[in-house]
């Protein structure tokens, strides 16, 4: 047994010393490797050679793209001994089609205000070596300004309305800093006080919300996503009307809007984007409005600082809400809803006398959430700190009508520019600032946490989305803050929370003016 194992081994040594005595006999021919890149340059590149391209969907015109690929040889010149082939992928109708395309360069169109995809797969030929190359392209567009922040900014005549785009992280937020002449190469909003966005607010879901800014003259309604007027100013108030605007309100996941002129009166739309005048009961006729809130359902809270009351209106008692058309209704009959005095129920007769209403926010009690809103007020006589939970359909028979609930909170350390803010994620918690520091306050333990400082005086402050609903993920839990700078500069910056209201972490966007108003704009279906 041995033997054979001796004569096996010396076998395999002959063989392998043969490899080494014949290794000169061979010739090698030198292979012409292909490097290849594309322009323009990808968004993204895979580890597979696969490369993606992902583009904001026109608005107007379709946006035309030219691929070429740039292509490199270790033994070649010129591109003589090369073939090219593009296989083009995509649906229409719901079916797969699927183009060839023997040239060199690739153009592919993409319709505007639809989504485009393309699935291309690259191939060239060295016919010298009958060597093939493949590459994988994916393109597609996407709904641009989709749960960004709009940011009004610049000085009183010079505002410009910019958006922060994809904003979640430092490294893939996009700022424009003048959407609307970036798109349309025209400057406009430059008096501009307020914006608002309203998610549901369109006639057409497909193409989004309306993104409504409001000037003193005129308040301009657009497409969010596409950055286009949908109805002129002229249209959305009744025949002749002419007073001057001073801001709006809105709640971004409902389809309510409000602006409130000059003089403190208030109109509210609905769906269709037409303004109403309110109508009142006759004992708060002579209203004039000083802080208002509009909950998810379109329950409105509104203080009177010059009559010293609170009063409510229900926006969805409207039915002229639901017309659908072009030019403004020539009768408002549908609109039932009436501006109604808040009693004091349960409070002091004369609780508003001696209280400064400092905020009126999103409720945070189970029976505010959704239709109601939160108070904060300071006793003038006392300097105690009170909190009141209104609950709408709550009135004394249980049966419509508001009730009041009220917390006292005791000493709270804000100042006259103090900041307030609220979210359904918090429950029994509030947000302020003073100064350039953001905190959160246990209205059940009575104890406040320093959550940020900001580095500088803070103007605004409010979340993505204080509401609740079935799409939100953590925007609930994300806190816009505005610091203007002294150098006419502004920055936002963002907070995110956990789900205890904890500090995760910050990002801080600048390149803007002076911020003058900024809103998010929160999908409710899928865009």
């Amino acid at each position: 047994m041995m033997k054979k194992i001796i004569y096996i081994l010396g076998i395999v040594t002959l063989f392998v010393a043969g490899c080494y005595d014949d290794k000169g006999n061979y010739d090698y021919k030198e292979v012409n490797d292909l490097t290849i890149a594309f322009t323009p340059e990808a968004t993204s590149e895979g580890e597979d050679y696969s490369y993606s391209y992902q583009y904001r969907q026109p608005p107007l015109d379709s946006l035309k793209v030219t691929y070429v690929p740039v292509i490199s040889q270790t033994a070649k010149d010129g591109e003589d001994n090369l073939e090219f082939l593009w296989r083009v992928s995509y649906m229409v109708g719901g079916k797969e089609v699927i183009d060839s395309v023997y040239t060199k360069e690739l153009q592919l169109k993409y319709p505007p205000r639809k989504a485009s995809a393309y699935t291309v797969i690259f191939k060239v030929k060295d016919v010298s070596t009958r060597i093939e190359y493949y590459r994988q392209l994916n393109m597609k567009t996407v709904v641009p300004f989709v749960r960004s922040w709009f940011v009004l900014n610049g000085p009183q005549g010079d505002r410009r309305l910019s958006v922060v785009e994809d904003p979640n992280e430092e490294e893939t937020a996009q700022i424009t800093l003048d959407v609307y002449q970036e798109l349309w190469g025209v400057k406009r909003f430059q008096k501009a006080e307020r914006i608002m966005y309203s998610p549901d607010q369109s006639l057409d879901y497909r193409r989004g919300g309306a993104l409504s800014v409001v000037q003193p003259d005129s308040v301009s309604w657009l497409y969010a996503f596409e950055m286009l007027d949908y109805k002129p100013s002229r249209i959305l108030f009744p025949s002749g009307f002419s007073q001057k605007f001073a801001y709006g309100v809105a709640n971004n996941v409902w389809r309510n809007s409000i602006v409130v002129d000059q003089r403190g009166k208030f109109y509210h739309a609905g769906l269709n984007g037409f303004y109403y005048t309110v109508k009142t009961q006759p004992d708060v006729e002579n209203y004039t409005v000083d802080k208002m809130f509009m909950s998810t359902n379109g329950f409105v809270t509104v203080w009177d600082e010059m009559n010293r009351r609170f009063m409510y209106y229900e926006l969805n008692e409207n039915s002229c809400y639901r017309e659908n058309g072009s030019m403004y209704p020539s009768d408002d009959a549908g609109n039932t809803a009436q501006l109604t005095l808040v009693p004091s129920g349960s409070l002091d007769e004369n609780e508003w006398e001696k209280n400064e209403v400092i905020w009126v926010g999103q409720g945070i009690s189970p029976a505010s959430e959704e239709s109601g809103a939160l108070v904060i007020g300071k006793n003038t006589a006392t300097s105690i700190y009170n909190m009141y939970h209104f609950e709408a359909g709550k009135g004394k028979d249980g049966d419509g009508g508001v009730s009041i609930r009220k917390i006292e909170l005791g000493s709270l350390d804000v100042d006259a520019n103090s900041c307030f803010a609220t979210s359904v994620a918090f429950a029994d918690q509030f947000f302020y600032t003073k100064e350039s520091k953001v905190y959160l306050y246990n209205s059940v333990s009575k104890e406040a946490v320093e959550l940020y400082d900001a580095g500088g005086v803070i103007n605004q402050m409010q979340f993505r989305v204080c509401s609740y609903h079935y799409n939100v993920t953590n925007e609930n839990r994300c806190i816009g803050i505005v610091v203007n700078k002294t150098d006419g500069t502004g920055e936002l910056h963002e907070i995110f929370l956990d789900e205890a209201g904890d500090f995760v972490k910050s990002i801080i966007h600048t390149g803007f003016g002076t911020i003058q108003d900024i809103t998010y704009s929160y999908v409710t279906g899928n865009i």
